[in-house]
């Protein structure tokens, strides 16, 4: 109780200051030039190289403005956190400038972890990044990939990353049982995806579901280049090795750009029944928003999301038609759940990598000192305005490719040990 309380009197105090705060910025808070401005005065930096990126930008906050979409906690966020992103593209910029032979390095046969969000893939992300032949992103590098100057910077940075992660878990507790963030352990993409403002990361942010169909139409092949281009300065100027294992729901819908830039890339597509996961990925989505739109209508949430997920299925079916099959491999949940450590073997013979007895006994470890004392997380399909019959007319195609796999009847007891392993 006194926990409690203590978490409410924070979340009050900083929810006061996010309210001063706002009184005090710009009359226009979200005018791009103002946040360019900002983020050139916070770096010291002028020069961004390509700009092609104030595009989606420009299109972004003026319609978030313009239909009035952010309260004025997230008008705070929002401008804050697109301040970051400059900052970071002005730093890369920068560093690129300093050290040119950042672009010979090469990204070989990198591992994409793909599919729907809440299928296991963090759950499996997490439990391969125990092989130390790979090379994961730590979520402090995802918040900035340029190098800290020294150990000291490397740990005041660590600190902030920590502390902004804390202050998003005050401000949203909800988020936190649902999909719980790490600093210094294994993280997803979406930082370094947001440095482009025009990719589908934006879903999780916005409420305004035009500009989430003017991203998805987008060739984004360019943002994946600038992806590629962070990628090879963590592996330029950092200490840690291997072949890059790599994480998002976000690249689903990006593969065929995927391709495009990454030519040898690999790929490992997770698949769990949309009839048991998609109530879970709008209740992420509806918690997320939220904390920048205030409450926001569940039914239209439920819509947008049935509208996104069957998209980037569909973009997913057509990219792999160019990936040869030693190249992509598929994970189903059920059966990663039922054997762990066997679905990792198979996986791993399939596309070609190797399972040493080092990595093996690390991901035992970790299967063994898993959480079994999480929050449950709470959702379902009617409180989004769905019914199991809406979801399988959405996904129709993907169920009738894959539906014999995806186990679509649990048990009780089955549904709540998965909805414990989805997101540890």
């Amino acid at each position: 109780m006194l926990k409690t309380m203590g978490q409410s009197i924070i979340r009050f105090i900083v929810n006061s200051i996010i309210e001063i705060k706002y009184l005090f910025i710009s009359k226009n808070p979200l005018d791009v030039d103002d946040l360019v401005k900002q983020a050139r005065k916070k770096t010291g930096l002028i020069d961004f190289g390509d700009e092609s990126f104030l595009e989606p930008l420009h299109r972004n906050l003026e319609e978030a403005v313009e239909k009035k979409i952010l309260h004025r906690k997230g008008t705070v966020i929002q401008r804050e956190g697109k301040i970051k992103l400059l900052s970071n593209r002005l730093e890369i910029n920068d560093y690129l400038k300093k050290h040119p032979k950042v672009k010979d390095e090469v990204i070989k046969e990198p591992i994409f972890i793909v599919g729907l969000p809440r299928t296991g893939s963090t759950m499996l992300h997490r439990l391969l990044a125990c092989d130390p032949a790979l090379r994961w992103l730590r979520g402090w590098e995802s918040h900035g990939v340029v190098p800290p100057v020294d150990n000291k910077s490397r740990d005041r940075k660590i600190a902030s990353v920590r502390a902004a992660v804390t202050l998003m878990d005050i401000m949203e507790p909800r988020l936190k049982p649902i999909h719980p963030v790490s600093v210094t352990g294994p993280e997803e993409c979406l930082g370094l995806l947001a440095n482009s403002f025009d990719t589908i990361v934006s879903n999780f942010f916005n409420t305004d579901m035009e500009f989430s169909r003017w991203t998805r139409n987008r060739d984004t092949t360019s943002s994946y280049e600038f992806y590629k281009t962070q990628l090879q300065i963590l592996q330029y100027s950092s200490q840690y090795k291997g072949q890059w294992l790599l994480k998002s729901p976000m690249h689903t819908h990006g593969m065929e750009a995927i391709i495009k830039v990454f030519p040898d890339a690999k790929f490992i597509q997770m698949h769990r029944d949309p009839r048991d996961v998609i109530a879970s990925i709008c209740s992420l989505t509806q918690k997320f928003q939220e904390l920048v739109a205030g409450p926001i209508d569940p039914i239209v949430c439920g819509k947008e999301q049935l509208e996104l997920w069957p998209e980037s299925l569909e973009k997913c079916a057509k990219a792999r038609e160019n990936i040869p099959s030693d190249r992509i491999v598929d994970i189903f949940y059920p059966e990663l759940i039922a054997d762990t450590i066997g679905t990792v073997r198979s996986a791993y013979n399939q596309i070609g990598l190797t399972l040493s007895p080092e990595a093996e006994s690390a991901m035992r470890m970790r299967i063994a000192n898993r959480s079994k004392n999480r929050k449950r997380h709470h959702y379902a399909l009617s409180d989004y305005g769905l019914d199991r019959a809406k979801v399988e007319q959405a996904f129709a195609s993907y169920l009738a490719e894959f539906g014999s796999r995806l186990n679509p009847n649990p048990s009780k007891a089955s549904q709540k040990k998965a909805e414990e392993e989805t997101a540890s």
